[in-house]
């Protein structure tokens, strides 16, 4: 299939017509006019490298996967359990990417530091 993307559906990859298929144009534009809203993100590409975001439309849902160097890939998945199953398959990367962007915001210290106090105060 020409433009085909992947879709995870029921514990299995297949291919899927391309939405998108459209270079140059603002990716968040492009999103829109396709239907897609977005439905959660986690990481920051800046900070720790990679940026996962979950869009979703009335088809299905878009997982998007930018990293720091390289294009950023995206993939689909039929259904919310899907997308659920599918995470739970990259755990490690995902918690990887939403702890080290976690991480980088405390890069002040004073965050860290009064979440360490609050954390060993007893009461």
């Amino acid at each position: 299939m020409e433009n085909a993307q992947l879709l995870y559906r029921d514990g299995e990859w297949t291919e899927t017509a391309d939405p998108f298929g459209t270079e140059g144009e603002d990716w968040d534009e492009v999103i829109k006019k396709a239907g897609y809203e977005h439905f959660f993100a986690t990481g920051d590409v800046t900070s720790n490298g990679l940026a996962i975001r979950v869009f979703h439309s009335e088809a299905n849902y878009m997982v998007e996967v930018d990293p720091f160097e390289g294009p950023v890939r995206y993939v689909f998945t039929a259904s919310l359990p899907d997308l659920m199953e599918l995470l739970a398959k990259w755990v490690p990367v995902v918690n990887g990417v939403t702890l080290s962007g976690l991480l980088a915001s405390f890069e002040g210290g004073l965050v860290l530091e009064d979440l360490v106090k609050a954390a060993t105060k007893r009461k």
